[in-house]
């Protein structure tokens, strides 16, 4: 086999095939042994890491984007477990500690030692506006949970994986597209999976990792290959869409109502950005192309 179809075999295999059965499979077989119990966040959760390990490997410390994994694992795990045993009031500072700790630890590396100047600056960005809006959409959703079906409660965090993975992508960082795509994926398979399963439900679980996870990488990706913080705020914002979802009796309703609401947000960001870059990489008037990434986002 030639090299270059062996790599995009391999590619396939560990970042569409392998994610996706591995969701499929806990599903199937947690509808059977578990059937009251949060199966469809379990897939999410089994599927996203599975994705994460064939796109990057085990998350360690030595790539700061892993934190967004290292935190919202655990999270999310400590989330599943209080999964329709406790009030949503209850996983309100995981939001916040989940958010907090995993936007920290990520950007360590840029801080270093986390000095009043560094602190500043970084203040003075993005961090604080992105953990409260997580944190406020992260809650919102915990609270309807119960009364939103799966696709509903999962197709919008999917789709701002999506925009997330174009984003992140058009501002030059190909592992965090590939990172957010991967995991979103999973959280659009499940969604699917919940619509033609009533009772593949979704919860705390979810909704912990899709939050974290994106989060931690919008706002990494702000830092470090300067993704605009208007469209990774956009992108923030869309999961609180399936709220819209109460609203509706009927599941397909509210399917069609809430994934066209999504899709507003998240194409936008990625207009924006699409529109930033294609102004910095006009010709000058030589004729010459001369890309500017600074001026892109008025550095």
């Amino acid at each position: 086999m030639d090299p270059a179809d062996a790599t995009q075999l391999y590619g396939l295999l560990f970042t569409l095939v392998l994610p996706i059965g591995a969701a499929l499979v806990i599903a199937g077989l947690g509808r059977r042994v578990w059937p009251n119990g949060p199966v469809a966040s379990l897939a999410v959760i089994g599927g996203a890491l599975v994705a994460w390990l064939g796109i990057a490997g085990v998350p360690n410390a030595q790539n700061a984007a892993h934190f967004a994994m290292i935190v919202g694992l655990p999270v999310s795990l400590i989330a599943l477990g209080l999964e329709r045993r406790v009030s949503a009031r209850l996983v309100v500072p995981l939001a916040f500690v989940s958010l907090g700790l995993g936007i920290y630890l990520a950007l360590k590396p840029i801080a270093g030692a986390w000095t009043p100047d560094a602190i500043t600056a970084l203040a003075d960005g993005w961090i604080i506006d992105a953990i409260l809006v997580g944190s406020g959409v992260w809650i919102a959703l915990a609270i309807s949970a119960d009364h939103l079906p799966t696709p509903v409660l999962l197709g919008p965090i999917a789709l701002a994986m999506a925009g997330g993975a174009g984003v992140a992508v058009l501002s030059h960082s190909a592992l965090l597209g590939q990172l957010m795509g991967g995991v979103g994926l999973v959280f659009g398979v499940i969604a699917l999976a919940g619509w033609w399963k009533a009772d593949l439900k979704a919860g705390y679980g979810a909704i912990a990792l899709g939050i974290t996870v994106l989060g931690v990488l919008l706002v990494f990706g702000h830092y470090t290959t300067q993704v605009p913080r208007g469209a990774g705020t956009l992108l923030l914002l869309t999961p609180a869409v399936a709220l819209v979802g109460r609203l509706f009796e009927r599941t397909w309703v509210a399917v069609l109502v809430v994934g066209a609401l999504a899709a507003a947000p998240v194409g936008l960001a990625v207009w924006l950005v699409q529109g930033k870059v294609a102004a910095a990489e006009k010709p000058d008037p030589s004729g010459a192309p001369e890309i500017d990434y600074g001026k892109l986002y008025g550095g």
